[in-house]
């Protein structure tokens, strides 16, 4: 057990390693027991508050577990048939090795005792490892010949203030001993980034219009003598001519505002003009949606036939946010499976699985779980076993940052971190469906999946208040 924090992305790093037993933490969790290894990617980019990360291992039947902030996030099975042994019972000398910058840990344990998860969770929550007759503790890192080496107290904080978003507008926040700051981006400023940039210090409005700016742009204030998004034309108001004829030229009374008078948050207008008649369609601009319950007319007009008065007023649009989580799950069926080999038989599985894309770029987790042996598990039984198999991509809470995207090509890492896992995922599930993958060789039996009863269904998981809106998540209700 330990707890650690880092300011900065770090695919590894802290390592330890205690005889033949090694661990390395970072967002990329490696664990490695003599010539074996496990991976498990933690869906985060940064530590910017105390994670509490735990491992257990259960030497009788090689099963490791980890645990992230007291909560298990998944397990390993080591091949159980080696004769291959943990050493750090026998060798108690723990390495500790930094492999980034900015590293701060506390907390460490080494117990050799497999710990309850309720124990495991009631350490997190308090901020604490205190284990009495423990393996190895953090005093014995204070005490130890540390050549070259500067060690410092550090306290762990027990309330992650980053709990509540506190930082507006998707900007970053960073917990800390008793507070938390905020890491604004995109122009905006404030303890917590709640003042947005000015938009009008550079700004296209015209004839002595009024700037004003609001929350992601700016807007025009025209006059009365000029109408258009940055007041750019003027109103020539009728009368009557020096020969007493009465013009018809865009009277006050038979004038359709310009469209801008009916702009909501981030619309774009195409709009089409005949004689006196305006038609526009109002989408919403790159990054941005309508809510899925408050959608846009076909057409906004004004003309004659609406009294020169525009017939609605559009929908504001909303960010997109990035998901939480994307989660596959798919199912399929083995006939004839003897349910005394249903447990190697799911390890199996297990080990054929890290083929998968996502797997081996480290942007998922893969579990598999079967149902059909559950009166008959241990017995020489031949039925019919339903699997499983989830993988499991957890995101950060980074935002998308579409404009930066659509304006200028940069990608945020947000962004890139949906795609890549997306992306990932869907590869995975082509070689669910395109190799030998399902195919299974246990104890000289082969096992084949019966492809005719697999079912794939991917869900997304939103932040509360929005809901999935072809892959990024939009808000659910009006404004």
């Amino acid at each position: 057990i330990y707890i650690m924090k880092h300011g900065d992305s770090s695919i590894q790093g802290l390592q330890f390693k205690l005889g033949n037993f090694e661990i390395s933490s970072g967002n990329l969790i490696e664990m490695t027991v003599g010539s074996e290894h496990f991976n498990y990617t933690m869906a985060v980019e940064s530590f910017t508050h105390w994670t509490h990360i735990a491992f257990t291992w259960n030497q009788l039947n090689r099963k490791s577990e980890i645990f992230i902030d007291g909560l298990k996030k998944t397990e390993h099975i080591f091949n159980p048939s080696t004769n291959e042994k943990t050493e750090f019972s026998t060798n108690p000398v723990l390495e500790i090795k930094a492999k980034a910058a900015g590293l701060t840990f506390t907390g460490l344990v080494f117990d050799n005792r497999i710990l309850s998860d309720t124990l495991i969770y009631q350490l997190a929550e308090n901020c604490s490892s205190n284990l009495s007759n423990a393996l190895l503790t953090m005093n014995d890192v204070f005490t130890a010949d540390t050549i070259d080496t500067d060690l410092s107290s550090s306290t762990c904080d027990v309330n992650n203030e980053c709990k509540t978003n506190p930082c507006d507008n998707d900007n970053i926040c960073i917990s800390e001993q008793n507070g938390y700051s905020c890491q604004c981006l995109s122009g905006y400023s404030g303890a917590n980034c709640d003042i947005p940039p000015n938009f009008c210090k550079v700004n296209g409005c015209k004839n002595n219009a009024t700037c004003v700016s609001h929350f992601a742009n700016y807007s025009c204030i025209c006059d009365s003598n000029c109408t258009g998004t940055f007041c750019e034309t003027q109103i020539v108001h009728g009368n009557w001519g020096s020969w007493l004829d009465w013009t018809d030229t865009n009277l006050d009374d038979n004038f359709c505002l310009s469209h801008s008078t009916i702009y909501s948050y981030k619309n774009s207008f195409n709009c089409t003009s005949v004689s006196d008649s305006t038609s526009c369609v109002v989408t919403c601009q790159d990054g941005y949606s309508f809510a899925r319950d408050y959608q846009p007319l076909d057409q906004y007009k004004c003309g004659p036939q609406t009294g020169h008065i525009w017939n609605a007023i559009p929908p504001p649009c909303a960010r997109s946010d990035s998901p939480r989580a994307v989660r596959a799950t798919a199912a399929v069926t083995y006939n004839d499976v003897d349910c005394s080999n249903e447990e190697s038989l799911s390890t199996t599985l297990i080990q054929n699985l890290n083929i998968f894309q996502c797997v081996e770029n480290k942007t998922c987790t893969v579990s598999t779980s079967t149902s059909g042996c559950e009166r008959r598990r241990g017995q020489s039984t031949v039925t019919s076993v339903q699997t499983v198999i989830q993988i499991y991509s957890e995101l950060s809470e980074h935002p998308l940052i579409f404009e930066e995207f659509y304006s200028n090509n940069i990608v945020s890492s947000g962004l890139l971190e949906v795609v890549t896992a997306y992306t990932d995922l869907t590869m995975s599930l082509y070689q669910l469906n395109t190799t030998d993958v399902l195919t299974i060789y246990d104890k000289g039996t082969i096992y084949t999946a019966d492809l005719s009863s697999l079912i794939i269904k991917i869900d997304i998981t939103c932040p509360e208040g929005t809901v999935e809106q072809q892959l990024i998540c939009g808000m659910n209700k009006s404004f």
